[in-house]
């Protein structure tokens, strides 16, 4: 999605993937045939088809490394810091 603000401007595209293991960055002049006419709520529009066309990457796809912080159990899920709610139980 790209704000308004970004409209006619140089955007980087970046995009990530826990379950993948991938990720992607590319660059694009967001004009206004490289965006869709319907926006959301925030104004923000989707990307084109002429506009996903246009993208040039930069990674595509590239390995992403394991994300230590998926596999912490329950126990790491708040904080265990001095004076925290979680230590002090």
């Amino acid at each position: 999605m790209i704000p308004p603000e970004a409209e006619h401007g140089l955007c980087l595209l970046v995009w990530a993937s826990d379950e993948a293991g991938a990720w992607s960055a590319g660059l694009v002049w967001a004009t206004s045939s490289c965006l869709r006419d319907t926006a959301n709520r925030d104004a923000s529009a989707p990307m084109s088809p002429v506009g996903k066309a246009a993208i040039r990457w930069l990674f595509r796809d590239a390995a992403l490394p394991e994300n230590a912080l998926l596999r912490c159990g329950p126990g790491m899920s708040r904080p265990s810091w001095p004076g925290s709610r979680a230590s002090s139980g």
